[in-house]
């Protein structure tokens, strides 16, 4: 798992940066670097920097959960075990393949 200030350097990757990616999450550029010292960002404007990099945003979030505290670790670092495109109902053993031909 990666520190939030590789997250951040990301969004600054893309958007060309800190000062635009700072803009797009409506802050000031010293908040920026604010979170880069303390490795913390509420949870809306981790979802605002996943938006931004691609990133899963939960990946974000644990991230700066676990800078945060350290000892809480293993737990946010469960997140990586769910399925990327979510947990999938059961079929009951049969499936329905749909088709747009």
């Amino acid at each position: 798992m990666e520190r939030l200030d590789y997250y951040l350097d990301k969004a600054k990757q893309v958007t060309g940066s800190d000062y635009k990616t700072a803009k797009i999450l409506g802050m000031s550029t010293s908040s920026i670097s604010n979170m880069r010292v303390r490795g913390s960002m509420d949870v809306d404007k981790a979802v605002e920097l996943a938006k931004i990099t691609g990133i899963n945003p939960m990946e974000i979030i644990a991230a700066c959960n676990i800078e945060k505290h350290p000892e809480n670790a293993e737990f946010w670092g469960m997140w990586e075990m769910v399925p990327r495109g979510g947990i999938e109902p059961p079929t009951r053993g049969f499936s329905i393949l749909c088709s747009t031909d």
